[in-house]
């Protein structure tokens, strides 16, 4: 894993937020935020988590249909910091979800943006956790937890 520092996943999900807006201003997503400003800084790599949040942005842009919606959380508590990224696309099987996870073993080719499946990998080696809850026709919520930092 590259160097890890303590960073504000706010910032890094407004930025994320900005970069998508920026490129699909046509689409005319509406993305409802609710971010806890409160939300401690976590140890991680900056530019892997960045990667996870744009990605799992895009997954969620792409399954929504223009003039869709996106909503975007982020809450903590004293167990854990989430991030949820809920779209309004057409959903998946849960099975087509268990099959992805199991292919994240498969390297990704050289400069590709990550799938679910690296991001499901590049969160884990960031120690936290990727699920989703996914049902056909009703869209996906892609949940990223976080054990709580360390104190002090």
């Amino acid at each position: 894993m590259a160097d890890t520092e303590p960073v504000s996943i706010q910032d890094m999900l407004s930025a994320a937020l900005k970069s998508l807006e920026k490129s699909g201003p046509g689409r005319k997503l509406r993305i409802i935020r609710q971010i806890d400003p409160t939300a401690p800084r976590l140890p991680v790599d900056r530019d892997l988590m960045r990667k996870v949040l744009d990605s799992l942005l895009a997954e969620a842009a792409a399954g929504t249909d223009k003039g869709g919606r996106i909503r975007v959380c982020l809450k903590h508590s004293p167990a854990a910091l989430m991030v949820s990224i809920k779209d309004q696309g057409p959903g998946m099987d849960p099975a087509e979800w268990d099959r992805r996870v199991e292919d994240a073993s498969r390297p990704p080719a050289p400069g590709a943006p990550l799938n679910l499946e690296k991001c499901l990998q590049a969160v884990l080696s960031l120690g936290g956790n990727l699920f989703a809850n996914a049902r056909e026709g009703k869209g996906i919520t892609y949940y990223v937890t976080f054990p709580p930092p360390p104190a002090g």
